[in-house]
């Protein structure tokens, strides 16, 4: 049976963890910008990021490598803390500029390029991978399935509700220093959940 609570949780820590601009995102804004008819881009982006959702649970969310988990949690904390800090400098120094490139793109090259921006960018191994793994790890049974469903549903509304927003506010939404403030704070605040569990679970692990 499907958690509710569990599967809200999902969604709220994949859209914390991966709603901010990077170069996947910075892409679908790109390609967005320019209309793309058939959802390519967003395609392309949402696929291949639910394949590693994937991976991320079988390898690491049904492992029970104690060891694998403390490693990961450490670089976790390293990973969200900087995190944080970088957004934190980005709110405080008001860096909002966005950059984008007007070359229009066919389906071929808009493929090639989703898929580079996802498997080869090494944030989202870290956010899929390192902090989102180490979530899967928490959960057994049907939780288990209602986070990774969580995740998934996280991910389709970022990758497509970001592609829509561009397209229906253009560069009105992008260029609106206070969208990017809102999404800057609400991500800092999923953050510091997530690094005080796991610090709460590396301290766990020590006095045991």
């Amino acid at each position: 049976m499907i958690n509710l609570l569990v599967t809200l949780k999902g969604i709220l820590f994949t859209m914390g963890l991966i709603a901010g601009i990077g170069p996947q995102s910075l892409y679908l804004i790109e390609q967005s910008l320019k209309k793309d008819p058939k959802l390519v881009a967003a395609f392309t982006c949402c696929i291949s990021d639910v394949i590693l959702f994937l991976l991320s649970a079988i390898f690491i969310g049904l492992s029970r490598n104690t060891s694998l988990i403390y490693i990961l949690d450490i670089i976790g904390v390293i990973f969200v803390f900087y995190f944080i800090i970088k957004k934190l400098l980005r709110i405080f120094l008001e860096n909002y500029n966005v950059e984008l490139i007007a070359d229009n793109d066919n389906t071929k090259t808009m493929i090639i390029k989703g898929i580079i921006f996802t498997w080869f960018n090494p944030i989202v191994y870290l956010d899929i991978f390192v902090v989102i793994g180490r979530m899967f790890y928490d959960y057994r049974g049907s939780k288990f399935i209602s986070f990774f469903i969580g995740t998934i549903i996280g991910e389709v509304i970022w990758i497509f509700g970001l592609t829509y927003l561009v397209r229906i506010f253009s560069y009105k939404l992008i260029n609106n220093k206070k969208t990017f403030l809102i999404l800057d704070i609400f991500t800092i605040l999923i953050m510091i959940f997530i690094v005080s569990r796991i610090i709460s679970g590396l301290l766990g692990q020590t006095i045991q």
